[in-house]
């Protein structure tokens, strides 16, 4: 049986724009090429954007 491997980026407000930056594409890639379970976690997240654009993107 495999281990799960999460990745949680912390945030007190993170805004769409902050997705395309390092902040948001770390979690990204190590989710799509490395099949880690990815979130961005935080006060003020704005998430239309993981819904939209980013599947599997989660925040929580």
């Amino acid at each position: 049986m495999g281990c799960i491997k999460r990745f949680v980026t912390l945030s007190i407000n993170m805004k769409s724009v902050d997705y395309v930056k390092d902040v948001g594409q770390i979690p990204y890639v190590l989710h799509k090429k490395y099949g880690y379970e990815s979130a961005v976690a935080g006060y003020q997240v704005e998430s239309e954007y993981l819904k939209q654009e980013v599947k599997g993107f989660q925040t929580l």
